[in-house]
């Protein structure tokens, strides 16, 4: 009987552990349980996957309208959690921007600025400034953020906005 934290929390049947030679971290070799992180039967975190990926999520202090989002990861809803954490950023960048726009659209928008190359002034200043745009490494940040988020919504956005994208090897089956 496996120990509940290597169990699946759905209570699909999961083969039996087996020792595997592994290369460890300090680059020795040994016997060690290979286990898996999520359930290979209904996609699943495994228990011990949870520990870690709250632990992970407490560190990198995540913002709190990202709460949602977080709680769907935690069970396990992947693909509803990606879903909400791009409704959440869009809704923050128009609320932010006062734009009535969506996705690539919306980025390109309000994060975008002109400057003069000859005097280095802000001719058009970003809807949303993430900084002050006074030096080049400034304002290299802010069209870095932007470009950053104009592929995060030409990209990953659109696919979990409009396919199912979660494997289907990890799908329950009607069997």
């Amino acid at each position: 009987m496996r120990n509940k934290k290597y169990s699946c929390p759905n209570g699909c049947s999961l083969p039996p552990r087996k020792k595997v030679l592994r290369e460890f971290h300090d680059g020795t070799y040994g016997f060690d349980y290979y286990d898996f992180s999520f359930c290979p039967s209904c996609g699943s975190l495994m228990p011990y996957s949870l520990d870690k990926l709250k632990v992970f999520f407490e560190v990198y202090n995540i913002h709190p309208a990202l709460e949602d989002a977080l709680n769907l990861i935690y069970k396990s809803e992947f693909e509803a959690a990606a879903r909400e954490a791009f409704v959440t950023l869009e809704n923050i960048l128009k609320k932010k921007s006062g734009l009535d726009s969506h996705g690539f659209d919306l980025a390109t928008r309000a994060l975008s600025f002109e400057i003069d190359k000859k005097t280095g002034e802000i001719k058009k200043a970003p809807l949303i400034a993430i900084n002050d745009l006074k030096s080049e490494s400034d304002r290299n940040e802010q069209d870095g953020i932007r470009y950053m988020l104009m592929g995060f919504f030409q990209g990953p956005r659109n696919l979990y906005q409009h396919n199912h994208t979660f494997p289907l090897s990890v799908l329950p089956t009607d069997s």
